[in-house]
């Protein structure tokens, strides 16, 4: 991968400054396409999500930033590699079905091998990891039974650990659900908080640190602007 990928913890527009303001960095162009689809909302939704972006990123730029939306996965054919891909969050297992069913994490991972930069937060930022099952929100257990959106294997492109965000030092039942299950690691980040990967390496940025939980809840916590090792 030669580009750069923003794996935020999520959080509102405040709480996300820091690591927002080194995706604005990050910007070849002033170009940024939203794809908000992890949310099950109606097109006024998503309308309201583009203004949302919009409104956050231009508060902390000089420059005017213009925001695009992608609904229809299936219709991209391709990707420019100078524009940069926002992923809002919502519910991580129908973001992962459908990318997968379009076939857009082929595109994705051209992107991505050829230069181009991805903000994924919250849902967008848990199907970078090996297993999207770190956690579900009870509000989309029923539609996913529905949908028969149940792809747990994620794009493990931050070694083998698995991602959980939204973090909150009461959330150990969660992962302690994860191991009954699951072996590898898993990065837990807290609202504010990403994970920077760059040139092969992995620099947490923001607000506070993350922790890496093992299967025998063993934790190692990593301030900001550590790097995480993937050996």
């Amino acid at each position: 991968m030669n580009g750069t990928l923003i794996i935020s913890g999520g959080g509102n527009a405040k709480a996300t400054e820091i690591v927002d303001s080194i995706f604005l960095e990050h910007l070849k162009v002033n170009q940024v396409c939203l794809i908000p689809i992890a949310k099950t909302g109606q097109i006024k939704d998503y309308k309201n999500s583009v203004n949302w972006l919009f409104n956050k990123l231009n508060s902390l730029s000089a420059e005017r930033i213009n925001i695009s939306l992608i609904l229809d996965l299936q219709k991209v054919i391709s990707i420019n590699k100078n524009i940069a891909l926002y992923f809002g969050g919502g519910n991580s297992y129908k973001l992962l079905k459908l990318i997968i069913d379009s076939g857009f994490n082929l595109k994705l991972k051209h992107f991505l091998d050829e230069g181009g930069v991805v903000y994924g937060t919250s849902a967008r930022a848990v199907i970078m990891g090996e297993n999207i099952s770190t956690y579900i929100d009870d509000e989309y257990i029923e539609v996913n039974n529905q949908k028969n959106y149940n792809i747990e294997q994620g794009f493990s492109l931050i070694a083998n650990f698995s991602l959980l965000t939204h973090y909150n030092k009461g959330d150990e039942l969660k992962l302690l659900n994860y191991f009954k299950k699951h072996n590898n690691p898993v990065i837990a980040i807290p609202e504010g908080t990403a994970l920077l990967v760059k040139n092969k390496k992995i620099k947490i940025i923001g607000s506070e640190g993350v922790y890496i939980f093992n299967k025998d809840m063993s934790k190692i916590f990593l301030p900001i602007d550590e790097f995480i090792s993937t050996t």
